[in-house]
């Protein structure tokens, strides 16, 4: 490893990516199993009027109790992980999340077979292993990325939203359309998952400063302009400060409007595919994972700018980057809702792939504003986000619910769109008025002292210590 001796920091970025793909990848693989599953006839039950389905064909109303069951395992989770988080590092209680995700994603087809209550349980397990992702992004950012690459870490990281539905869509298409069947997607979901952290264990570790494989060079870089009180944060948390700053709402609403319609998108985008749009089986696996995977680009590419870009100001970029990936994106959501099935639906397509496109430049936008404002109480900021990502789970099928009685009606899917849209467009303009590039008072308030008094200079900068205090010897 001799080429990761002053970078092992991307060596822990790309595992945290790993285990991130991997749980949600986990959690999204019924979106495109549910496709197969309806035509699965190994299993037969005969209804009250004498019609023979799948045991495996469940109706709009059982999907989306399936999304509610995710959404309420995340909720519950949510909080418990945060503090997990804070107490402990994010090492072992990363590891938990992961196995419970493993273990309830290779259950699901026996599940499937014995009951449907079975299956809402195992998803409640994932939702509480989902609950983990965000808080284990802000404790990473925190710990291992310098301020100049906190962008970039948000863009690798968040980027599982990008992979996990790319892998995930091919991967399922292909057992759904082979000899093994829709069962096998499961297992070797759970077994990627069992791979990737196995790694996280022997990669990762909570403490740059005390790492055996960090060296002197990278932890000046990682701990460059970083506050006294960022480096020795422990376990205090000012949540009464936190919760009565007023950019940290708008960093809130952004990232459940943005969400929220991500999880419009993972959820029902391939269903509008085939059954709206008339796409076949694999056409629709396809198109659903390379609209995922074009996001990446994006993201990467906003990400460097966002962090390398001088000749505009911090504050400038966010509200632009944020523009991009909120209120663009909600204009593109009103176009899909406009265009419907013009074109044989392959205008549709081209802007489910621009709605991906414009909003990987989020790292660079609310999330990068998190990482400014609240530093070393990031973690919490993005785990509160965790819970806006809960709500989504729930609001994102009710919305869905509250329109659509026929799913190949394009008209009552079209109200979906505007409704997420205008969701985006709204939380794009507080952010413009409300987004700072600063860090916040509360970040200066540490155990010893609490109202942070003590730690502002004569002319109203943060006090910096030189690296080398930090170091150990």
């Amino acid at each position: 490893m001799s080429f990761l001796s002053n970078k092992y920091r991307a060596l822990v970025v790309g595992v945290t990516f790993l285990c991130l793909t991997a749980i949600n990848s986990n959690y999204i693989v019924v979106n495109f199993t549910i496709i197969c599953m309806s035509g699965d006839m190994s299993e037969t039950i005969t209804q009250p009027n004498g019609n023979v389905t799948s045991r495996y064909a469940y109706t709009p109303a059982q999907q989306s109790m399936g999304l509610w069951a995710v959404a309420l395992g995340s909720v519950i989770g949510t909080f418990p992980y945060s503090w997990a988080f804070i107490q402990y590092g994010a090492r072992f209680p990363f590891l938990l999340a992961g196995l419970l995700s493993m273990g309830a994603t290779a259950a699901i087809p026996l599940a499937a077979h014995l009951s449907f209550i079975g299956v809402l349980f195992l998803r409640f397990i994932q939702g509480v292993s989902y609950a983990a992702d965000f808080s284990v992004l802000g404790v990473v950012t925190v710990k291992w990325a310098p301020l100049d690459e906190t962008s970039i870490f948000i863009a690798i990281m968040t980027s599982f939203v990008t992979y996990s539905p790319f892998i995930t869509n091919l991967v399922s298409s292909w057992f759904c359309t082979s000899s093994l069947g829709w069962k096998f997607s499961f297992y070797a979901h759970a077994a990627f998952t069992a791979v990737c952290f196995a790694a996280w264990l022997g990669i990762y570790g909570d403490e740059p400063s005390k790492h055996s494989r960090v060296k002197k060079q990278e932890l000046l870089k990682i701990q460059k302009d970083k506050t006294k009180e960022h480096l020795e944060a422990d376990n205090f948390v000012p949540y009464k400060a936190i919760l009565t700053t007023p950019t940290v709402y708008a960093i809130w609403l952004n990232g459940f409007a943005e969400i929220t319609t991500i999880t419009v998108l993972l959820t029902y985008m391939p269903q509008y595919f085939h059954t709206v749009l008339g796409f076949d089986v694999t056409s629709t696996g396809i198109l659903s994972a390379v609209a995922a995977l074009i996001h990446a680009p994006i993201k990467y590419i906003s990400g460097y700018c966002s962090d390398k870009i001088t000749w505009i100001s911090e504050h400038r970029k966010l509200q632009i980057c944020n523009f991009f990936a909120v209120g663009l994106a909600g204009l593109f959501f009103f176009a899909i809702g406009i265009v419907k099935k013009s074109g044989d639906g392959v205008t549709g397509v081209a802007l489910f792939f621009a709605i991906y496109l414009v909003m990987g430049a989020n790292c660079g936008a609310y999330w990068k504003c998190a990482a400014l404002v609240s530093r070393q109480y990031a973690h919490f900021v993005l785990s509160v986000n965790q819970f806006m990502k809960c709500l989504a789970l729930a609001t994102a099928p009710g919305s869905w619910l509250l329109f659509v009685r026929d799913e190949k009606d394009v008209v009552q899917w079209s109200y979906v769109y505007y409704l997420n849209g205008a969701l985006l467009i709204v939380a794009n303009v507080v952010f413009f008025f409300m987004c700072s590039d600063k860090p916040a008072a509360f970040t200066k308030m540490t155990r010893d002292n609490p109202t942070g008094k003590m730690l502002a200079s004569p002319d109203n900068h943060l006090e910096r210590i030189h690296q080398e205090t930090i170091i150990p010897a």
